[in-house]
């Protein structure tokens, strides 16, 4: 008998599946390749090729390198990885790439991964994102295992003395065949283990056998098969979760026939609910199914049904359902919130009106059974039919009459036709004509020598001022203007107050200006805004919220305190909300929103979104061992570029090896990498082993378990920064040239400084202000000021001894 040796070549399946990514830095595809050759010279190669398709959070397919770590578990979810390694994929346009698995080192796949028998899954990580779910590998890269086949005991063939053959008599077969090699096949091994009728049976081991977690029940055609589960009730019955990565179909139940259309198999889904009157759980059971619509005809579609059941009643027709062009039908008897119903319309009795129903064209119509001539009237209870009283009737004559002392009336009456004449005694007229009726002029105007009465529109003569003798108002006297009125008179503030207004005089609240003798008040109605004008040009005003805006062409508000402690201005947010106690608004130029010419102090937290400019920028704090009495400064450290500053320790592992893990948005913020090492506690050298790449750098060192100080300095690539990059030399403008930051250190005088350069104007007004200041505090008495009392706390003032505004009656 002749026996063969036979070598087995591994025949690899790549599977398709599509993963979003991150993108990376690319590597070379060189030493990959070395890997690759290195991996495929043994018999059986120890590499697995593996396709898919790369696309980014939105589905879109990525085409640039892309860092992409491939992990192998036994487990279909947890566990740790028995192998993993991490490439750079060069996608296509498509997003399509192919890898080979295990090429990253001369060794290629580990074989012992594979030589269980068990199943393996395989998991894909892009950098910067999560695993996606793992996929099972199929059973071509366990041929790996075959490597075995060629040893024994890890020893090759020819390690082994062979058996010798049983002697027997030579055979004329013996004669004519030719044995061409001296190799017998070895007996199988031997399959152990155990399992349970029914089940579907799963290596557990190399050799072993056990049950797996599939089950049949019965004989085809009727057999159950069931997972997880060794009491099947369906065909296919599952205890657990599926993902179905394709259509799920449920197709018709037949071909359909002039006779009849076929429906789909349905999908089935089922609840339970107690039912308290008979003591027991009653499945409720839904259907969908797609049933046919017009069969045998040129009209021929389909519906989506729903069907319900209760208990073991077969579901049946609920009346919902969806036409092929979307419309839903509804079941009989639907309504829908906020609509209402209508039922019918109905005419109740003495509403006048006849006809309606319950269902098709409802028509409403008067009640048509008056007589002639009559109408529908209300009774004062309802609509009846009465004779018509309102209409005219006949007449038999006209007449007309007037007072004889103003008018002429002839033909009066006329009893059948005639004319009817009337006219004046003394025509009307403007003019001072005695017995005329008064007719005003085209301007509104009549003459008159004299006009008694006793008041005018209400008001008793002494209301009204004589042309050319001193008068005597009544209060709440007004004078006319142009569409307006002026009132003086009594506010309604209390005794000792007058006031001007010009909405009238009431409550104390719509004056314009009031006063008592001693005190001057300014007062808008309610909603109102007060104007400050010099020649009738605006300059400022306060409006119906108490916000004083002004509108000036040199400074705004000039605020001097004249008190030690008081402070010049003080803008305060009281409301507790977002507001700002001083907002400094610059539209332009070179100006700034907010100015001081000396120190500033701010308590809280500065927030500053552009460039912060300064001598030195330090840090003070109380001082940590004497903070009552000393305080602790900092300098900041200083650079020609925008430097970032990383430290941290690490220790090496048995391999005297580190990886030191940045955080994900280190490269997105950084570039230009530089590195300092610190070996601790032992002689020994460090070095960086690989650079920073994807968020990461290691470190390795001479010996194991070295504890290792780094510093990571980066130069920033933020947008901020790539936006406004440091310029470290710079040309002053020309209103800065000849002025100083800081003109003492240079033996300049204070007018060399920068704000004398940039706001020459400004700062001579300062200097005038200042030395009028002074003048002025020189001079004048201290009771020549208010008495202003500072508070402790909060930072506000107050004026001492203020009038007191009058309160309404």
């Amino acid at each position: 008998m002749k026996h063969r040796s036979l070598g087995l070549k591994l025949s690899l399946i790549a599977i398709a599946c599509s993963f979003p990514v991150a993108s990376i830095a690319q590597q070379g595809a060189a030493s990959a390749a070395s890997n690759v050759a290195t991996a495929t010279t043994s018999a059986v190669p120890k590499v697995v090729n593996y396709s898919g398709t790369l696309t980014d959070l939105n589905s879109k397919p990525l085409t640039g390198v892309t860092g992409v770590t491939f992990l192998l578990y036994k487990e279909s979810q947890g566990g740790t990885p028995l192998w993993m390694e991490t490439q750079n994929v060069q996608p296509n346009k498509s997003g399509h790439y192919s890898v080979t698995l295990g090429s990253t080192t001369s060794r290629g796949l580990p074989a012992d991964v594979f030589v269980s028998g068990e199943a393996r899954w395989l998991g894909v990580q892009v950098q910067g994102q999560n695993e996606q779910p793992r996929v099972l590998l199929v059973a071509v890269p366990y041929a790996l295992k075959s490597g075995d086949a060629e040893t024994l005991g890890g020893l090759p063939a020819s390690a082994f003395l062979l058996a010798a053959p049983p002697s027997r008599a030579a055979t004329s077969e013996d004669a004519t065949a030719t044995d061409t090699s001296s190799t017998v096949t070895p007996p199988p091994t031997t399959i152990t283990g155990s399992g349970t009728a029914g089940f579907l049976p799963d290596f557990t081991g190399a050799a072993t056998i056990g049950n797996s977690a599939v089950f049949q029940s019965g004989t085809s055609p009727t057999a159950k098969i069931g997972i997880n589960t060794n009491a099947p009730t369906a065909t296919l019955d599952v205890h657990g979760g599926a993902t179905v990565r394709g259509t799920l179909a449920l197709p018709t139940t037949g071909a359909a026939t002039a006779a009849a259309g076929k429906a789909s198999q349905p999908e089935t889904l089922a609840a339970s609910s107690f039912n308290s009157g008979t003591s027991t759980a009653v499945t409720q059971t839904f259907q969908l199914k797609a049933e046919p619509v017009g069969n045998n005809t040129a009209a021929a579609s389909g519906s989506l049904n729903l069907l319900f059941g209760q208990g073991t009643s077969a579901p049946a027709e609920t009346g919902f359902k969806f036409a092929s062009n979307g419309k839903i039908t509804f079941a009989a008897g639907q309504t829908f919130p906020g609509t209402g119903t209508i039922t019918g319309v109905t005419t109740a009795a003495g509403s006048g009106l006849v006809g309606g129903g319950t269902s098709g064209t409802l028509n409403l119509k008067l009640l048509g059974s008056c007589a002639a001539n009559q109408i529908l009237k209300w009774n004062g209870a309802s609509w009846a039919c009465a004779a018509d009283n309102n209409s005219c009737g006949s007449g038999t004559s006209v007449g007309l009459s007037a007072p004889a002392s103003d008018f002429t009336v002839s033909g009066s009456p006329v009893t059948g036709s005639g004319t009817l004449h009337f006219g004046w005694n003394v025509a009307p007229a403007s003019a001072n004509t005695a017995n005329a009726i008064v007719k005003r002029d085209g301007s509104g105007n009549f003459s008159a020598n004299n006009i008694n009465f006793n008041s005018l529109d209400g008001l008793p003569l002494g209301d009204f001022a004589f042309s050319t003798f001193e008068n005597d108002f009544v209060a709440d006297q007004f004078f006319a203007g142009n569409g307006a009125f002026m009132y003086v008179g009594d506010p309604g503030c209390g005794s000792g107050f007058a006031a001007i207004g010009f909405q009238g005089l009431s409550g104390c609240n719509n004056y314009s200006l009031l006063g008592n003798g001693t005190d001057t008040f300014l007062n808008s109605p309610s909603g109102g805004t007060m104007h400050f004008r010099n020649g009738n040009t605006e300059y400022m005003y306060l409006d119906s919220l108490g916000a004083l805006v002004i509108n000036s062409q040199v400074d705004g508000l000039l605020a001097t305190s004249f008190q030690s402690g008081a402070n010049g201005i003080i803008g305060e947010d009281s409301s507790g909300g977002d507001a700002f106690g001083v907002w400094g608004i610059n539209n332009g130029g070179s100006g700034y929103g907010v100015v001081s010419t000396g120190p500033a102090y701010v308590a809280g937290n500065l927030t500053v979104t552009g460039q912060i400019f300064a001598g030195t920028k330090d840090f003070r704090i109380d001082h940590p061992l004497d903070p009552a009495n000393k305080y602790l400064y900092h300098a900041s450290i200083e650079s020609s570029e925008m430097m970032n500053l990383y430290t941290g320790n690490v220790t090496t592992d048995a391999k005297g090896e580190a990886t030191v893990k940045m955080p994900s948005w280190f490269e997105a913020v950084n570039t230009d990498f530089r590195y300092q090492l610190t070996v601790m506690g032992q002689f020994a050298q460090a070095i960086v082993g690989r650079k920073l790449e994807n968020n990461e750098f290691t470190i390795r060192t001479s010996v194991p378990n070295v504890e290792v100080s780094w510093q990571v300095t980066a130069v920033r690539h933020d947008a901020y920064a790539m936006a406004h990059p440091l310029v470290v030399e710079q040309t002053k403008s020309e209103q800065e040239a000849g002025h100083y930051i800081h003109p003492e250190l240079y033996g300049q005088t204070d007018k060399k400084g920068m704000m004398w350069g940039l706001h020459k104007e400004k700062m001579l007004a300062l200097e005038q202000r200042h030395a009028k200041m002074k003048e002025m505090r020189g001079r004048q008495q201290p009771s020549a000021h208010p008495v202003v009392v500072a508070s402790r706390a909060p930072v506000v003032s107050r004026k001492a001894d203020t009038a007191t505004p009058p309160s309404k009656k």
